[in-house]
This record gives C-alpha cells, sequence and structure tokens, in this order.
C-alpha cells in the first residue's frame, strides 16, 4: 500500500484547534419544501433589494437532492473501464486535486450518467427542472418541481437512483472561547505572540455562514500571502473585486430556497452577524477593541490562515440564520473543489429525528474526509441528548 503525505505538525495543530473553537452550537427542524436558483448565483449589488422582494413573492417549488449510484470524485478508487482512479491514494497525495486530468474526466462520466438519468426522470415529469450536478462529494442531481408536491417514492423508483433527500431547513447558534479550548497555550509553543500572527499560515479555512462583514478589521490584509489556483468564478472575481483581499481571497452565496428577512443581502455580506463572528473566532486578524471603557485585545484561533466564505444561512421573519440542504449541499461541495483544508459547518439538524442513515451529509462529509479535508461540525447548544448525538455526523480530528 502506498504511504498517504500527511499534513505539518503544525498545520494539523492549528486546524485542531481551529476545529475545537468552532464545534460548538446548532439546531433545526425541517421545513416545507421551498426554492429557486441553487448554483453559487451572481447578482449586482444594487439589485439586491429587487431580488428580495422577488423571493418574498415567489411561490418556491419543491426541491430534491437525487443521489446517483457512482462513486463521487473524492472517493471514487477505480473500477470504471477507461477511468483511473480519482481517491488521494491514487495520486499519493495528502489532498483531493479536483482539477488533476483524471478528476476532470471522471466527472466529465459523472455529468454524462446524469444526464441520462435525468433524461428518464424528465420523461416521466415533463416539469422537473435540473438547477445543479453534484459530482465531488456526491454524485446527484439537485432537482426542483413547480408546485408543492411529493415525488419522493416515485423519484427513489428511477432505475440509477440510489437515493433521495427532500428539502430541510438548518440553522446556525454557536458561541465559544479561546481559553476553553487552549488557544495561547500553542501560541506560546509556536513563538508567543509572533507565532500567534502567523499560525495557520498556508491553511485555507471554509466558512459556510451566514456571509462576512469584509470590511471588519479582523478580515484585512495584514502581511497574508494570496493562495495561487484560486477559482475566478465567485462573487469577488465576477461581480465586486473590492470585496476580498489577500486574507479574504473568495466569496460565494447560494440563492434561498425560502423567503428571507427584507433587510437581508443576497450576496456574500453577513445581516445577522452569526458567519462574521465564526470566521472571527477561526482566523481573525489580531485586534484592540474598546468594551465598556477598556481596550480589549482580541484575535481569531489562526490569524495566518486563509479565508474563503461560503454564504448559505440567511436571516428569515423567524430566525436569525437558516438555510436549506440544497444550499448547504451545493456549499459544501464548491468548499472542497476550491482547495478547502478546513471546511466549518456551525449549523445543523434538530433533534436527531431523522437517521443520520437518511441524511446526505453522513456520506458527503465522509467524502470530505476521504478527500483530505478536516470537517468540522458543530455539537450543538442543547446538551447530551442521545438522539442529537445519534444525529451528528463523527469529526474526525486525526
Amino acid at each position: 500500500m502506498k504511504s498517504i503525505k500527511t499534513s505539518s505538525p503544525k498545520l494539523s495543530l492549528v486546524a485542531t484547534l481551529v476545529a475545537s473553537a468552532l464545534s460548538f452550537g446548532v439546531s433545526a427542524n425541517t421545513l416545507t419544501p421551498v426554492q429557486t436558483e441553487l448554483a453559487a448565483t451572481l447578482i449586482e449589488r444594487g439589485s439586491s433589494e429587487q431580488k428580495i422582494k422577488q423571493l418574498a413573492q415567489q411561490q418556491f417549488p419543491t426541491f430534491y437532492i437525487v443521489e446517483l449510484h457512482d462513486a463521487p470524485v473524492a472517493t471514487y478508487k477505480g473500477g470504471v473501464p477507461s477511468y483511473a482512479a480519482t481517491h488521494r491514494n491514487a495520486s499519493d497525495s495528502a489532498r483531493l486535486d479536483s482539477k488533476s486530468n483524471a478528476a476532470q474526466s471522471y466527472a466529465s462520466y459523472l455529468q454524462e450518467r446524469q444526464t441520462e438519468v435525468f433524461g428518464v426522470l424528465s420523461q416521466k415529469f415533463p416539469q422537473l427542472q435540473a438547477e445543479r450536478s453534484l459530482n465531488v462529494l456526491m454524485n446527484g442531481i439537485i432537482v426542483s418541481h413547480p408546485g408543492e408536491v411529493d415525488l419522493k417514492a416515485e423519484l427513489q423508483a428511477i432505475p440509477g437512483v440510489k437515493r433521495v433527500y427532500e428539502h430541510e431547513m438548518f440553522y446556525a447558534q454557536t458561541d465559544t472561547s479561546l481559553d476553553l479550548i487552549g488557544a495561547p497555550e500553542v501560541w506560546d509553543a509556536i513563538g508567543g505572540s509572533a507565532g500567534r500572527d502567523r499560525a495557520g499560515e498556508g491553511v485555507k479555512v471554509a466558512i459556510i455562514d451566514g456571509g462576512i462583514r469584509a470590511e471588519h478589521a479582523m478580515f484585512q490584509s495584514n502581511g497574508h500571502v494570496r493562495p495561487e489556483g484560486l477559482p475566478n468564478d465567485d462573487y469577488c472575481s465576477l461581480v465586486e473585486a473590492s470585496f476580498c483581499n489577500d486574507k479574504l481571497v473568495l466569496a460565494r452565496y447560494y440563492t434561498p430556497t425560502f423567503a428571507v428577512h427584507p433587510d437581508e443581502n443576497i450576496s456574500p455580506l453577513d445581516l445577522g452577524g452569526h458567519g462574521t463572528h465564526v470566521a472571527g473566532t477561526a482566523v481573525g486578524n489580531p485586534v484592540t477593541a474598546n468594551f465598556q471603557g477598556v481596550d480589549v485585545n482580541i484575535s481569531g484561533v489562526a490569524p495566518g490562515a486563509t479565508l474563503m466564505v461560503y454564504k448559505a444561512l440567511f436571516r428569515t421573519l423567524t430566525s436569525s440564520g437558516g438555510g436549506s440542504n440544497i444550499m448547504l449541499v451545493s456549499a459544501l461541495e464548491d468548499a472542497v473543489a476550491d482547495g478547502a483544508h478546513v471546511v466549518n459547518n456551525s449549523w445543523g439538524g434538530g433533534g436527531g429525528a431523522a437517521d443520520p442513515a437518511g441524511s446526505p451529509y453522513t456520506s458527503i462529509i465522509a467524502a470530505a474526509e476521504e478527500a483530505g479535508v478536516l470537517m468540522v461540525t458543530a455539537a450543538g447548544n442543547s446538551g447530551l441528548a442521545a438522539p442529537l448525538l445519534a444525529a451528528l455526523p463523527v469529526l474526525s480530528l486525526a
């Protein structure tokens, strides 16, 4: 068996600290199926208010995630004639290279199979729309159908379909402390304040949450080096270049599949503050703030790390931040494909009502870890209730 390259001890230590700092908090419920566009949609800043009005008036269709049988790119170890294995073991790499020739070729094969299956689906359901193809962490198609309909059993019965997931909502809640996880001790071990400022250097941290206040001092360029090979199809590349910098290098958002608060931003800009809080906890630059007349030093765990933002949680009239599995699965797929080393998810499902075996996140998080990406999942705010623990995916810190 080939040996697998591993991350450096410093990278692993900092990534584990980031994971520890962020793995608190969460809650959720299932909602009536709802929708709109679902890839990382781009919109001009000036049209955000108009988009909100459209969402408020829209009658949302019913969404489904349709998983197919072939392995996704992250876990494919060979077996399909003429297509080389794409699992990181095949190239003796620490992480999946989704841009490699083998990965691109196999992804095209999956796309062809998905097109064939969707052809059968659309014959049976002429109004069915294909919204997005998934191939990195899950081999599947996100589809929508006008109106409130129940097509799960019929979709599941189509040859080639492995499993069907209905639209479901997830919500954000979290709080944390640097002292609780021992961050100062680690900073001391790697060089004190100088080590703190560079902690996480070379690590790309993806935050899937409620967006970011990019103008905050904790996310400004501060001697950071912009990684090479970043995508050129995100919000900063195509809409607002000044939103990003050498610290915050990439931003995407996912058009809500439900009505949102009229003050929301249909862009990566954070409204509720949760995404900004989480990003600051993970990778925020050291800053000094005045709190009740006292100057307080504040820092993220890994100020030297690179930040990548994926807004998939939006404020509604009844919650401070929520997103559907349709949006969140798309964000997870993009974060890994964009080259994140750590992906944080400070959101989740409530109460453990659903069997984790029936959740799309079980296989997706496992596939991301197979790809060599450290996945961080919130542990909830409701204590150690057995149903909640049963619903949580396994978090690997190895």
